[in-house]
């Protein structure tokens, strides 16, 4: 027996079986406890007690097997410590001596011995705690395990440790109510929840009995912590909002609330219950069962408290529950509507903080969208909201998220398809435009210059192509139908009776029809976008103010006299021809023009995403009006380059550093933009898709492998210059001939469009739109060197100098070109712009007057008469300048860097009605000096109008674009053997 026993020793000298050990010792100590407390007798009746006594008899064996496991926990702790030769993680104390109890509350004196209390008693130590503290006997191991509690609630990880046991807040919301210092304990445990998450699955039974407490039965104190207990519950879990509506909370929150609306001093109950509406409002994954709409008025009086007080963090937040209940169907009625809701906040918006207007706008767009007991929100309330917010909105102090908050508001005021709603949004549209017209000067308000020096680029970076009082004037008449509706109607005498009481007044059919009006907003869009165009600021501002909104209420949502049309087609129309529906062609050609420039910048990503309008805009980009298409098509391509950079950003930010500086750039050169100048011949080509998804600079198969750029002269445009006739027509399906004017231009009318794409397959084909009036009567313009840098910034960005470049200019625009190249050489100019000129390979001038022109000498000088010739005219006067130009572009022809072509017309042609018929552009003055040179049997209009590939206006400029490209193919090859050899 000797040698087993010493091997026993042996091992129980291991740690491990020494924790065995000492739980077999204390496992057997129980079992002959409870055998002995079984022996004993059970009172004096003997059997006639025996229910009693086994109840008895079972709660101690309980209690002392629960006692037990702590204990063993203790003593194993105590065992690992003493072997180990560290009794310093021991607290001071006799143990042999102390109780359970009594040796918790030595453990957790301090903040360590507390965490390595609760580490080795365990969870059976914690829940023994629980449940002694809660007994309803005052006892010395009552009061022990309470003093005990406190302390580990004061332990950080202590304190995690004991809330994370199943049912322990409301436990300890029963001890705090019964213990003899509640604001000490309290306090505590306030602490406690500050810095632990709850169980994410709470019992309904604790769920019933913080309700229970809620209801302040135990003392204020307890209340506001069984509300707070409960608001943290619910935001640890979806599952515990749950449970709080499925043993019918909602009901029970509004009498508590009823509670803290007549005790104004309790402003914590308050906070917390704001807060726990608040989440179930929104997270709750059964609504229905919380009654919400017993919470508004609570909410509403919350406010009002907090409002009194200027507490405007706390009022801001009772009137977000406010709009969070209201969202998610809980029913406004009219009367507390009037009675209690509109006051309050028409007076709480006279205060100005922005926290606060920002929950009132909230507010008042869930009551637009939500209405009141099933019926639209009033439309005094509606419009007088409406031109409160407005006047926020174009504060010069409100900052971007109010704007944001502001066009939201507007947004859903203006949301449904009646007249109302359409005279908010044109008000909106038109006080977006006055904003935009503050300091900005008219290009005409700049003096005539005649050389560039006397004039920087800095002059006209606030200038405009459009009269800020005529802005001013097309945004009056915007808001002009609403005006003229007010004068029909009186105002009603009981505000409050007549705007809840059903009283509707009926539109008249002159108001009705200046809404329908289409031209109006054709003129603002057009406005807007000239006086945007080249503001980046101006345009963050507009994306923010809720242009896309009210532009999507104007244009994408059915006016009332489409309604039936486009409810009759609803099946399976889609975005793009619901639109086109009713709305004039220049409309939607000026809305694709806004939202192309709004997608410019890189953040305007988020503004679209969820807009409605990238649909419309896919679409819009695959018709046969190229101005449409191409605005489109822009719109398009900004947002997918976009998009990219933002996936490129996203993918870098969470590789690791090194794994990030291995990879491949996801773009090569610079992120595509399409500014608002640069229009696309073949806006379907692949190759611009290629060009947004990897770069400006990308040489993948697909990209394009030259890019050519057609610019007009006076009077013309990007796309109707470069037409096959001067007048397109319409073909006559009865009599087979041209009878009506287009209303559209349409791509098969562009010779670049049908001819060039064929014979040039890999070229990008590209249009440069300026502001090129004859006279200062035709609308705004500036002089050219005003304009180059401008024009070669937007091509540049087009990613125009990546690639060979051939330039195509009629009249004025061969002058604007070599003005940009020349400008470029110039010391200190740009890099992307002197890319750019060394990219050029070609120049084809139809009809350029390279010396000047007579007739710009003689508009020029009839200004003194009273003549209005436009600023970009004087450029074409003969002079210095125009010799000097052109010399520079020569030299670059002589090095070899440039090839040249320049059409001469031969048909005279009269401009004026007064005037004989002559050549505008003589063959002395068309011809540079330089290049090869052809003659075409055409005026001056109809130089650049070829009327077949065989005409030599478009076989010769076909050949020297083919010649420049296939030189281009042979360096490419030859800089790939090259490579290949070393």
């Amino acid at each position: 027996m000797l040698r087993p026993l010493r091997n026993a020793q042996r091992r129980i000298s291991t740690p491990f079986t020494w924790r065995r050990a000492i739980y077999t010792a204390v496992g057997s100590g129980i079992a002959g406890s409870v055998v002995f407390i079984a022996s004993l007798p059970h009172g004096t009746d003997g059997l006639q007690s025996t229910t009693a006594a086994k109840s008895t008899l079972d709660g101690a064996t309980d209690r002392l097997i629960e006692a037990g496991r702590a204990m063993a926990g203790l003593l194993q702790s105590l065992a690992t410590s003493i072997k180990s030769g560290t009794p310093a993680l021991l607290p001071k104390g006799d143990f042999l001596t102390m109780s359970l109890a009594q040796q918790a509350v030595a453990w957790s004196e301090s903040p360590h011995h507390a965490e390595v209390l609760v580490v080795l008693g365990g969870r059976q130590l914690i829940d023994w705690l629980l449940s002694t503290a809660c007994k309803d006997e005052a006892s010395p191991e009552q009061g022990q395990a309470e003093q005990a509690l406190f302390r580990l609630l004061q332990s950080g990880r202590a304190a995690s440790a004991v809330l994370s046991r199943p049912g322990a807040v409301g436990k300890l919301l029963t001890i705090a109510a019964k213990s003899p210092d509640v604001d000490a304990f309290a306090d505590a445990l306030v602490a406690a929840l500050g810095s632990t998450t709850l169980p994410v699955t709470a019992s309904l039974d604790e769920m019933k009995l913080l309700l229970e407490q809620g209801k302040g039965m135990s003392g204020p104190r307890v209340q506001e912590l069984a509300v707070t207990c409960l608001a943290d519950f619910a935001e640890a879990s979806l599952v515990n909002c749950g449970k709080i509506a499925a043993v019918l909370g909602g009901p029970v929150l509004a009498d508590i609330a009823s509670v803290a609306v007549h005790d104004r001093h309790r402003h914590q109950l308050e906070a917390q219950l704001t807060r726990l509406m608040s989440i179930l409002a929104q997270d709750c994954p059964i609504r229905k069962l919380l009654r919400m709409e017993g919470w508004l008025e609570h909410l509403l009086y919350f406010a009002a408290d907090a409002a009194a007080r200027k507490d405007w963090v706390q009022a801001a937040k009772a009137l977000d529950t406010f709009s969070a209940c209201v969202k998610h169907d809980a029913p406004l009625h009219a009367e507390m509507t009037a009675v209690n809701l509109l006051p309050l906040l028409d007076r709480l918006a006279g205060e100005s903080d922005e926290l606060l207007r920002r929950s009132l706008l909230t507010a008042i767009a869930a009551m637009a969208q939500c209405g009141l007991a099933g019926e639209a929100l009033p439309t005094a309330v509606r419009e007088a909201w409406a031109e409160k917010i407005l006047g926020w909105l174009c504060e010069d102090s409100c900052t971007a998220m109010l704007r944001f908050a502001c066009a939201d508001t507007l947004a859903a005021l203006a949301g449904d398809s009646t007249d109302v709603g359409l005279g908010i949004a044109r008000a909106w549209l038109g006080d977006l435009l006055v904003h935009l017209t503050r300091n900005v000067k008219a290009h005409h308000s700049i003096r005539q210059v005649t050389t560039p020096t006397e004039v920087t680029e800095k002059v006209y970076t606030d200038t405009v192509a459009v009269l800020p009082g005529y802005a001013r004037a097309v945004a009056t008449e915007l808001r002009a139908p609403s005006e003229r509706w007010h004068q029909y109607q009186e105002p009603p005498t009981n505000y409050f009776d007549d705007a809840f009481g059903g009283l509707a007044y009926n539109m008249p059919p002159a108001v009705r029809e200046a809404y329908q009006d289409e031209s109006v907003l054709g003129r603002a869009l057009k406005v807007m976008c000239a006086l945007v165009a080249n503001d980046s600021a101006k345009q963050d501002w507009l994306r923010s103010a809720g242009l896309l909104q009210v532009l999507h209420r104007l244009t994408l949502v059915a006016q009332p006299q489409h309604r039936d049309d486009v409810s009759s087609s609803e099946g399976d129309v889609s975005v793009g021809s619901a639109l086109g529906q009713h709305l004039s062609l220049s409309v939607q050609r000026q809305c694709a023009r806004i939202l192309a420039i709004l997608s410019q910048q890189q953040d305007a990503l988020g503004s679209f995403q969820g807009s409605g309008w990238q649909r419309w805009l896919e679409v819009s980009a695959a018709v046969q009006d190229c101005k449409l298409a191409s605005h489109a098509r822009r719109a398009t391509l900004n947002l997918q380059s976009a998009r990219m950079v933002a996936t490129a950003e996203a993918e870098s930010f969470a590789m690791p550093g090194a794994a990030a500086s291995r990879s491949q750039p996801r773009l090569q050169g610079h992120r595509l933009v399409m500014r608002d100048n640069v229009h696309l011949f073949d806006p379907g080509a692949e190759h611009h898709e290629v060009l947004a998804t990897e770069g400006t600079a990308t040489t993948s198969p697909g990209a394009p492998d030259i890019d050519i750029v057609f610019v007009h002269g006076i009077r013309g445009g990007p796309f109707v210059t470069w037409r096959r006739v001067r007048t397109p027509k319409t073909l006559d399906p009865r009599t087979g001939s041209l009878q009506v004017a287009a209303p559209e231009m349409r791509h098969e009318l562009c010779w670049p469009t049908v001819w060039l794409k064929a014979d040039v397959p890999g070229a990008r084909l590209l249009s440069l739109e300026y502001a090129a009036p004859a006279s200062g009567w035709e609308g705004e313009s500036l002089p050219l060197w005003g304009t180059v840098g401008q024009l070669m910034d937007q091509l540049t960005a087009a990613g125009i100098g990546e690639r060979p470049v051939v330039f195509v200019c009629h009249s004025m625009g061969g002058i604007l070109v070599k003005e940009m190249l020349v400008k470029a050489m110039q010391p200190g100019a740009p890099g992307a712009h002197q890319r750019l000129r060394r990219a050029t390979r070609g120049l084809a001038f139809y009809a350029t007057p390279h010396h000047g022109s007579w007739l710009a000498d003689v508009g020029w000088n009839l200004r003194f008469l009273g003549a209005s010739p436009a600023a970009s005219v004087v450029h074409l006067k003969r002079g210095p300048q125009q010799e000097e130009i052109n010399r520079a572009i020569s030299e670059l022809h002589a090095a070899g860097d440039l090839e040249v072509l320049s059409f001469c017309e031969s048909v005279p042609l009269s401009l004026v009605g007064v005037l004989p018929r002559m050549l505008v552009v003589p063959e002395e003055t068309a011809f540079p000096g330089y290049g090869t040179t052809a003659t075409v049997s055409a005026d001056h209009i109809d130089a650049c109008k070829p009327a077949s590939p065989g005409d030599p206006a478009y076989a010769l400029l076909e050949r020297f674009i083919q010649r420049i490209w296939q030189a281009h193919r042979r360096r490419d090859a030859d800089e790939a053997v090259l490579e290949s050899s070393s």
